[in-house]
């Protein structure tokens, strides 16, 4: 084998064996209602890379109206929303109280801690105090249309 191949070898054996070259997922959080109303997909890497994805009416020939906000966060703003996200243990509260209201879930990992949260047909979202928290957390870095709620 020649030496010049070598790095190729190695990138080659780092994805198969090494389960690519992609920052890990550390939250990630979707909101959404009945069919047309607006919806959000939050993603945020350890890296701090945070990216929204908002679709709402009008529907167009590749369905909802999308948009897209990527930022990138301080290690001290990835710190606090992690916390808050492992502290939302009120994310479900108010839900299952209409037959088709909003729904979100909520995952997190913070150090070896894995957190799941969800909700789904509440007529009004969020409604606990610690949950509220996160998304204005959250939200005080996105430019209003990519504001969670």
């Amino acid at each position: 084998m020649q030496l010049r191949s070598l790095p190729l070898l190695l990138l080659f054996a780092s994805v198969a064996f090494g389960g690519g070259l992609e920052e890990p997922v550390v939250l990630d959080l979707h909101t959404g209602g009945m069919p047309g109303s607006h919806e959000f997909h939050v993603q945020l890497l350890s890296t701090g890379h945070l990216t929204v994805i908002h679709r709402r009416l009008p529907v167009t020939s590749k369905g909802l109206t999308e948009s897209r906000h990527e930022i990138d966060l301080s290690p001290e703003s990835v710190n606090e929303l992690l916390s808050l996200a492992a502290e939302s243990d009120d994310f479900s509260q108010g839900c299952n109280l209409v037959a088709d209201g909003t729904t979100a879930s909520l995952s997190a990992v913070r150090g070896k801690e894995r957190f799941e949260r969800s909700c789904a047909n509440a007529p009004h979202w969020p409604v606990g105090p610690k949950t509220i928290r996160l998304l204005e957390v959250l939200n005080k870095s996105l430019p209003g249309e990519f504001k969670v709620f």
